[in-house]
């Protein structure tokens, strides 16, 4: 009989390649290798590929970097609105000062 050997994507095999002392192959983390037949084994379409860890420590960089872009644009946007409201209260002085202006002319 003819075994095949088969690295699961999670923690659910027995051993990591080696069954009583012989190592038929070497998975990459312990407790993910099982052996099964030939004919109990189909490939995984791509669709359902499990996101290995590499995939995931992409995603928390890439989050990571999102959220730091997000709080640049923040402070951005503070010092943006504090430098419009500077501004509007500049303008509101110089209307307030061309008002009085007038109303001593008349």
């Amino acid at each position: 009989p003819h075994w095949l050997g088969v690295e699961l994507d999670v923690g659910a095999g027995r051993h990591q390649g080696t069954i009583q002392g012989v190592q038929y192959f070497e998975a990459l983390r312990p407790k993910t290798a099982i052996f099964c037949r030939p004919k109990n084994v189909k490939p995984v379409p791509s669709q359902f590929r499990f996101l290995g860890v590499e995939d995931l420590r992409a995603s928390v960089t890439d989050a990571n970097k999102a959220k730091d872009d997000l709080k640049k644009a923040e402070k951005a946007a503070e010092v943006g609105i504090k430098a419009l409201e500077k501004e509007l209260e500049q303008e509101k002085k110089s209307i307030g000062e061309d008002t009085s202006r007038h109303a001593t002319k008349e």
